[in-house]
């Protein structure tokens, strides 16, 4: 294994740290957030985290709703 790479869970909150950056610099409270993305509140918060990976699917929809890059 590849001493370099990070453990799952710690990408997991890295990923969720990354996401809470980009709805932090939205002008929008995260529960518009989560209906942008189709996805409930608490979900988002499971994301943000990192409890678990976002959907590519809701980013994708975050993404057009609101023109931010989810390349992370």
């Amino acid at each position: 294994m590849n001493s370099s790479l990070e453990p799952q869970s710690d990408h997991q909150r890295h990923v969720g740290q990354r996401l809470r950056q980009v709805l932090d610099a939205l002008p929008l409270p995260y529960v518009d957030a989560a209906t942008a993305m189709g996805v409930s509140k608490q979900v988002l918060r499971n994301w943000m985290a990192g409890d678990s990976y976002p959907s590519p699917d809701a980013l994708y929809r975050l993404k057009l709703a609101h023109c931010v890059s989810t390349d992370f």
